[in-house]
């Protein structure tokens, strides 16, 4: 199993900012030895929610097995989300003045060229309305982070705060590779599976009980991955935790080859999940 607390860079290069975070010079005050997410100093009242979350902290990576969209061998991303440490809720919709909805124009006017590049090629979706998608996620989940809000930056400028975050989503996504750790194992797309083989692979390569989501027909659809952070969450400084809802896969699943529908080249059924 490997440790419980995993760093960013031990998992090779990952995505750098176009344009630096800081939390000099701007009032902030974060202590040398960070907190913990959803730890009982972190949820103290007066707490800085820039130098850790304050307001949620179990951080959840939702990764996609969309049949109709991106590699026919990796997830694509749905989203980071920030739920309430207990009881299984969450904050969303957190800021409507940073409902951005021309996320490329923004990320393009900050010079995020390759994290938008990246962007197209892991954080798709099989309508092709990825805009309309990173929005959604953004507006939803991203603006609920403490860590993410415009006071914790010093010089901010409009629409830097969302790209940490879709850098921080992605380089997440990348950390824990949900199609390679099965992989490693021997679950492979075409095939059934009792899903507890899949939860002791995943515990065997992260350290987690992973949520399972299957659709009507008990395919596997989504992977849901839990942790707590230390410090801000665009560190990824993580230590696995469980998850707050039960899987919602039977003990046997089918785990679908991607593209089921494809005839000469056309997809004539295409279908999108959320």
């Amino acid at each position: 199993m490997l440790a419980s607390v995993l760093t960013a860079t031990a998992f090779g290069a990952l995505l750098t900012a176009a344009v630096p975070t800081s939390l000099q010079g701007n009032g902030h005050k974060c202590p040398s030895d960070p907190l913990w997410s959803c730890s009982t100093a972190a949820l103290t009242n007066g707490t800085d929610g820039c130098c850790v979350e304050n307001k949620s902290g179990l951080i959840m990576s939702a990764q996609f097995w969309d049949i109709h969209a991106g590699s026919l061998f990796d997830y694509t991303i749905h989203g980071t989300w920030s739920d309430h440490c207990t009881g299984g809720t969450w904050d969303q919709f957190c800021d409507p003045a940073r409902e951005y909805t021309n996320v490329t124009q923004i990320l393009q006017g900050l010079g995020e060229f390759q994290l938008l590049q990246e962007m197209n090629n892991v954080w798709g979706n099989s309508e092709g309305l990825v805009d309309d998608f990173w929005s959604h996620e953004w507006s939803k989940h991203g603006t609920c982070f403490s860590t993410f809000e415009p006071q914790c930056y010093t010089n901010y400028t409009k629409g830097q705060e969302m790209a940490d975050f879709f850098r921080m989503t992605i380089n997440f996504y990348h950390k824990y590779n949900v199609y390679k750790a099965l992989e490693r194992h021997g679950i492979v797309p075409g095939h059934k599976y009792q899903s507890i083989q899949l939860t002791r692979a995943i515990e065997k390569e992260f350290g987690n009980t992973p949520n399972l989501q299957c659709d009507n027909t008990g395919a596997l659809n989504a992977v849901w991955l839990y942790f707590h952070a230390r410090g801000p969450v665009r560190n990824l400084v993580l230590k696995p935790t469980l998850p707050n809802a039960p899987n919602a896969c039977n003990a046997t699943l089918t785990y679908p080859k991607k593209y089921p529908g494809e005839i000469n080249g056309h997809y004539p059924e295409l279908t999108h999940q959320f």
